[in-house]
This record gives C-alpha cells, sequence and structure tokens, in this order.
C-alpha cells in the first residue's frame, strides 16, 4: 500500500513540475511573439526610431 501511496504523490509531483514548465514556456514565447511584431517595443520604448 505505501508504495502504491509514495508513486502516486511522486506523479502529482512531477505532473506540477511539467505543469509549471509549460506555463513558462508558453510566457517565453508570448514575450518573443510580442517583440517580434513590436508591440512590446513600442510600450517599454526600446526602439528610438
Amino acid at each position: 500500500m505505501k508504495e502504491n501511496e509514495r508513486h502516486e504523490s511522486s506523479g502529482k509531483k512531477w505532473s506540477r513540475i511539467w505543469l509549471w514548465l509549460g506555463v513558462i514556456v508558453l510566457i517565453i514565447i508570448l514575450l518573443c511573439w510580442l517583440f517580434g511584431i513590436g508591440t512590446a517595443e513600442d510600450i517599454t520604448g526600446v526602439s528610438n526610431g
């Protein structure tokens, strides 16, 4: 019984890690896309032109 419970808790731990990893990757992609189309540059004032 204890072996099964331990396996289940580690499975939840890994699924939580993968969930956060996916969220971080999505945020990075979103930021790259915003900088790619120039919206974030206009907001932050990075480009001088």
